[in-house]
């Protein structure tokens, strides 16, 4: 696999990479999932934001989907109006997401790993404690 960064340390492979390390990264992301989606014991969550027109109205969303054992078993959408921002939408996923792990967990005793895909910058802010954009989605991450 080229240089950069890899499925195995979180990060995505840095610009400039050829076609070829270009498949080899995304393949290796695939088979890693399809890895972590398979482990007993694990809750696997992938989650997004998006922002987009729409007959000339701009829409935000945010969602998430989770899976154990290969097998999906939760998602969830939120439709954000006109005036919330992609960064807005990726912290509600986030925060959607952990609400459910939570509830999911208590249910589901068997569970001892969560593991969240999400590819984006609100993931660094998620834990954040002082003031900033979307806190609220902050709090209701972390509790």
């Amino acid at each position: 696999m080229a240089m950069g960064r890899t499925p195995e340390n979180n990060s995505p492979p840095s610009r400039g990479l050829s076609k070829e390390a270009k498949n080899d990264y995304v393949e290796a992301v695939q088979d890693r999932i399809s890895t972590l989606t398979s482990v007993p014991n694990s809750l696997v969550i992938f989650t997004d934001g998006s922002r987009r027109r729409v007959q000339d109205h701009r829409r935000t969303g945010a969602g998430y989907v989770a899976y154990t054992l290969g097998r999906e078993v939760r998602s969830g959408q939120w439709g954000m109006g006109r005036r919330a921002e992609v960064y807005d939408a990726e912290m509600l996923a986030l925060a959607g997401a952990a609400m459910f792990a939570a509830d999911y967990v208590r249910s589901h005793a068997g569970i001892s790993s969560i593991i969240f895909f999400s590819d984006n910058q609100a993931v660094s802010s998620i834990t954040n404690t002082t003031n900033h954009p979307a806190q609220y989605m902050s709090i209701l991450f972390r509790t």
